[in-house]
């Protein structure tokens, strides 16, 4: 029980406090809370929602269990942060209860906390995103797999096999099919490379786990097809087989893309891999004992990197399983060299590491304040990846965090492996915080969303200009209306078939000639599609109107009374006349 408390103690500090600390995030926060938002309001659990409109692009497993949340805790952001957290938290206890049987309690234990302990991981369980919900799933699912492949009876294959089955069924309701596509890979090649192979086909081969699995997932679309039909198809098609094959969401990335995330958000970890990986190599004996569950930490760390850096569509977030195989791999190899076996290697470990990190943290903070100089200077070296003003924001944040670290090392002394998880603590605590907080300053825009909301009163018109910020509507409470908006509402037409020729709404029912539309089936009065004409036209009554727009669009309405509010660095909240004449005076 006590080894239990250790982990929920590590997570208390990394995850759940950091919850509280941060705004809301664009655009991926804003979109899953809004949803499940609107999910919880309107009692609709069967097709997404967004301000009203259906949100097709994933499966609802996720926004269940924070729509259920909301329900019990009302609709704070602390409680989906929540959802993510618990799921590292489950994913990390899983890894343990799982693995204690064969590689060792002390192994276990190190696996599970080292697993939570990465920036990557820390990072993505403190954000409202599906990926921390997929990863556990997928993380469980395999656990279980490997479990029905050792099991010694019939009992406990049936269990675990069913188990497994439930547990990826659940993971393509979380997120899709990818999740079968990479227990099915990861379990597959471990069994074969391990020479399970015989036991790996009684799990293929089974047709009541298949049965299951894919129950799951058809009623859920069989009665989804009902509400909105060709859900299905833009689902399966449009956003998991276009998506890996084609350029069809503009995510295309290099395909070593996944190679420097996977290095950085296995830090600081991955300062150590080049020791772990020699010390295997040298010392066959430790691999020999280790080497069953050390094929499965590679391929579980690795394959999720193999498969996404294939896929025209690439995001950080997809490889957050890859870090639970890493932890795995050094729960392993940090038991191995601490045993009595191995006492001289690790003497000289200790040695290089007293050295290693503070002069790789030192360099790294050297190298950042040299980039902030630069960038301060006004040298633009790629505006498309690091918009200003964020440069010289992330810049001082990844100093600080390394300057900090050298720091604490350099003066902790490094003295035994306690300290190594308490040091790295340190180091996810100030790195997550100072990245996502600086990350914020790049794409959200909380202080002036939450201004409108301060602004807003029930019977004022509430409309997105020429943007699309799904904060809005949740911070607000309401759905809320739009014009000539690019985005993720793209797919609605209106005949509810899912028009996949359709680029958004807006052009869609431009040409169908068809003004102020909503799908047939999804009436929602406040989320009104204006045109240009329509939109001034409002603007001039009498009224109330609030707009939030960018701020070089304002001159798009030079020709009529515009009444600028307050203002960031890009966004502008502005009001009509009517709105002043009622509440400015």
């Amino acid at each position: 029980m006590s080894k239990y408390l250790l982990i929920i103690a590590v997570w208390i500090i990394l995850y759940a406090f950091p919850l509280f600390l941060h705004p809301l995030h664009q655009p991926d926060e804003a979109r899953y809370t809004e949803i499940s938002r609107e999910m919880a309001a309107d009692n609709q659990w069967l097709v997404l929602k967004i301000n009203g409109m259906p949100y097709p692009e994933k499966p609802p497993l996720f926004n269940w269990v924070a729509a259920a949340g909301f329900k019990i805790f009302g609709p704070e952001l602390w409680v989906g942060r929540m959802v993510s957290a618990l799921a590292m938290l489950f994913l990390s206890l899983a890894i343990f209860a799982a693995s204690k049987k064969f590689i060792g309690i002390t192994a276990a234990l190190v696996a599970s906390i080292v697993a939570l302990t990465q920036l990557a991981a820390a990072g993505m369980g403190q954000l409202f995103i599906i990926d921390p919900t997929f990863a556990f799933l997928m993380g469980l699912a395999i656990l279980l797999s490997v479990r029905v492949i050792l099991s010694e009876s019939k009992k406990s294959y049936w269990l675990f096999g069913i188990a497994a089955s439930l547990t990826l069924g659940a993971a393509v309701l979380a997120k899709g099919p990818a999740g079968v596509i990479l227990v099915g890979g990861i379990v597959s090649l471990w069994a074969i490379v391990t020479g399970n192979f015989k036991k790996l086909l009684l799990l293929i081969i089974n047709p009541v786990f298949w049965f299951i699995t894919i129950a799951i997932v058809y009623v859920y679309y069989y009665l989804a097809e009902k509400r909105l039909p060709g859900i299905s198809n833009y689902f399966f098609i449009h956003e998991n087989i276009l998506r890996y094959f084609t350029e069809v969401h503009k995510r295309g990335k290099p395909f070593w893309y996944f190679i420097p995330v996977f290095f950085a958000g296995a830090l600081p970890w991955a300062i150590l891999m080049p020791f772990a990986a020699h010390f295997y190599y040298k010392y066959k004996s430790a691999w020999q004992k280790d080497k069953n569950w050390l094929w499965l930490a590679i391929i579980w760390a690795l394959l999720p990197v193999a498969f996404f850096s294939s896929s025209s569509s690439k995001l950080t977030t997809y490889i957050l399983l890859s870090f639970s195989g890493v932890g795995l791999f050094f729960g392993l190899w940090i038991y191995r060299i601490s045993t009595d076996e191995f006492i001289d290697y690790y003497k000289q470990l200790h040695k290089k590491i007293k050295i290693l990190y503070p002069v790789v943290f030192v360099g790294l903070a050297i190298t950042s304040f040299v980039f902030a100089i630069i960038f301060l200077a006004g040298v633009k070296l790629s505006n498309h990846m690091f918009p200003k003003p964020s440069i010289p924001v992330w810049c001082f944040a990844v100093a600080l965090m390394a300057a900090a670290t050298a720091l604490i090392i350099y003066f902790y002394k490094w003295k035994s492996l306690k300290n190594m998880f308490i040091v790295t603590s340190i180091v996810i605590i100030i790195g997550t915080g100072l990245i996502i907080r600086a990350g914020n300053l790049q794409t959200g825009h909380y202080k002036l969303i939450n201004e409108l909301n301060r602004l807003d009163h029930p019977e004022d018109i509430i409309i997105q200009y020429s943007v699309l910020d799904t904060a809005i509507p949740f911070t607000l409470r309401r759905n809320i209306s739009s014009c000539l908006v690019k985005g993720d509402m793209r797919y609605a037409t209106v005949v509810t078939r899912l028009d996949l020729k359709a680029k958004h709404i807006i052009d869609y029912y431009i040409r169908g000639e068809k003004k102020h539309a909503t799908p047939t089936n999804w009436p929602c009065p406040e989320n009104v599609w204006y045109s240009q004409k329509e939109f001034i036209n409002v603007f001039t009554n009498d009224t109330p109107v609030l707009a939030f727009t960018k701020t070089k669009y304002i001159e798009w309405l030079r020709h009529i009374k515009v009444f600028p509010l307050t203002n960031d660095w890009k966004y502008s909240i502005i009001a009509n006349e009517a709105y002043i004449n009622k509440y400015d005076k």
